[in-house]
């Protein structure tokens, strides 16, 4: 039997830098009191960040940090899942949505039987990859081990790819973040796979973002306020 991951060891997997928030912060540009969707609380650019979308993904994250407060799940919720997603939507817009068409008609022939890839040394038509969430990433560990046996996901947009999964395995545990997995992968990259999470990271020194929930400005980690432009 594997050990059991510490909490410890995921809690430095997920760590965030810096989480206050100054007193003195500047105020937002005009940008904050423009008419956004409902339900948006923060925003990169002009692209919203729903509160719905970050606790979708804070389920996640609450299987691996089970004693954090509802306001901490947020926290890494948006810092290691939908702010990085976000950001590397905005540097390639016109090739996310061509990798976002083909994802969605390759599951359409996965789902319709009509798949025509030649499948692998044990069956998968894609990628077999296999691990805890740290092996997998958060998303796709979340979402295989919600997923019915055989069943294939929807796209599950990654920064700089969208992915396609069904699993193949799942190996109980007495905590949750101790479940590993093995999935069938398919992968659509719209930003190169051997520097897109580089090009993510530099982004945060280019791209502005804007708080327009004023109760949300705690739960962005002040190092990227400052780094985004919140502070002026």
């Amino acid at each position: 039997m594997r050990p059991v991951p510490s909490a410890l060891a995921a809690s430095l997997v997920l760590a965030t830098l810096g989480s206050g928030c100054s007193p003195d912060a500047a105020q937002q540009p005009p940008e904050a009191a423009r008419a956004w969707p409902e339900g948006t609380v923060l925003a990169v650019e002009d692209l919203p960040i729903s509160a719905a979308e970050v606790d979708q993904a804070s389920v996640w994250i609450e299987r691996i940090e089970r004693k954090a407060t509802a306001d901490h799940l947020r926290r890494l919720a948006l810092t290691n899942i939908v702010l990085p997603a976000k950001v590397a939507r905005l540097l390639a817009p016109e090739a996310r949505e061509q990798a976002l068409a083909e994802a969605r008609a390759a599951l359409e022939q996965l789902r319709s039987g009509r798949w025509v890839g030649p499948p692998g040394p044990e069956g998968q038509l894609g990628q077999r990859v296999e691990g805890d969430f740290r092996l997998l990433g958060i998303p796709v560990w979340g979402t295989a081990t919600d997923l019915e046996p055989g069943a294939w996901s929807e796209p599950i947009e990654l920064p700089g790819s969208f992915v396609l999964v069904r699993r193949l395995e799942l190996l109980p545990a007495d905590v949750p973040l101790a479940i590993e997995l093995a999935v069938d992968q398919l992968t659509f990259p719209y930003l190169p796979p051997e520097s897109a999470a580089g090009e993510v990271e530099a982004a945060y020194d280019r791209l502005r973002l804007v708080i327009v929930d004023p109760a949300w400005r705690p739960l962005v980690p002040e190092l990227l306020q400052y780094r985004m432009g919140v502070h002026g």
